[in-house]
């Protein structure tokens, strides 16, 4: 059996989302939740694949002072385009930080207690071959990483224009 891909007719997207952010303390502890909708059309010249796929991603920070806290989640990336039906993975990190000075500092990690992590996952749709494919990272499971930036503040500061309105008139007009 051959395969072969070729240009398709048209392949369509409806994508809609709701994003919600809300400072639980102002200021210091904030929450944020988006989510979603796709809704892909893909017309071929034999063939007609639809497919809606849900997402969402969660967020909580917490700024104390000169460190900072993080949680953030999402389910992944569900998509259909031509005859590949395709998965990104769902990602998930704790991480902290801590400013000093010119200094950054912060320790992540990333997919959590998940030593076989789902990197990605494809599917082929075409009626004569069926594929599926499966990728795996423990590279990007239960990884720990740790981050140390130096922000350069050398040369000239730059000024912001401070410019004043002028609300009175000194033209006599015209009646």
């Amino acid at each position: 059996m051959t395969y072969t891909q070729k240009n398709q007719k048209e392949i369509d997207v409806l994508n809609v989302m709701a994003y919600a952010g809300y400072w639980i303390l102002p200021e210091k502890l904030q929450v944020a939740a988006n989510g979603g909708v796709y809704r892909c059309f893909n017309f071929g010249n034999d063939y007609t694949h639809c497919y809606t796929s849900w997402f969402y991603a969660c967020s909580i920070t917490a700024y104390l002072g000169n460190i900072t806290l993080q949680g953030y989640a999402d389910n992944g990336n569900r998509f259909l385009e031509g005859e590949s039906k395709g998965y990104n993975a769902a990602y998930s990190v704790l991480k902290a930080s801590y400013t000093w000075r010119n200094w950054q500092f912060s320790l992540s990690w990333a997919n959590p207690l998940n030593n076989n992590y789902k990197a990605y996952e494809n599917e082929l749709l075409n009626r004569n071959l069926y594929k599926h494919t499966v990728g795996y990272s423990k590279g990007n499971g239960n990884q720990v990483s740790l981050n140390v930036s130096w922000r350069l503040s050398r040369g000239s500061k730059h000024n912001s224009a401070e410019k004043r309105i002028s609300l009175s008139d000194a033209d006599n007009g015209i009646l």
